[in-house]
């Protein structure tokens, strides 16, 4: 696939570098907006805080897929931080109508969140 592309090692280093420091920053951003919102709302990082307790002491400390598929709260939370503070934004390519409840028509070359 790639024995076309005329790329040399130092290039090739620095896209991989490049790719993992746009991965890092973004999750390192994701995860301080968690925080961020987290301690604005105690009583919603109460009920994270209880659920990841509850999970854990039936998993015994063990931390794996299934346990983080038991942690729907926590799900929310990360989504609902991901609503708000998006990782990027996108512009729209076409008009689109949102159906659902809302009612919005949302113009072509608009950023999307």
């Amino acid at each position: 696939f790639f024995s076309n592309v005329d790329l040399d090692l130092n290039t090739a280093v620095a896209q991989s570098v490049q790719f993992f420091i746009a991965g890092f920053d973004t999750i390192s951003a994701a995860i301080s907006n968690v925080a961020y919102l987290l301690a604005l709302h105690p009583e919603i990082q109460k009920r994270t805080y209880e659920e990841i307790r509850d999970v854990l002491q039936k998993t015994e400390g063990e931390l794996s897929y299934d346990a983080l598929q038991e942690m729907n709260y926590l799900d929310s939370v990360l989504c609902e931080t991901l609503r708000l503070y998006p990782a990027f934004a996108r512009p729209i390519t076409d008009n689109r109508f949102l159906e659902a409840s809302v009612g919005w028509r949302i113009t072509e070359r608009v950023f999307m969140n």
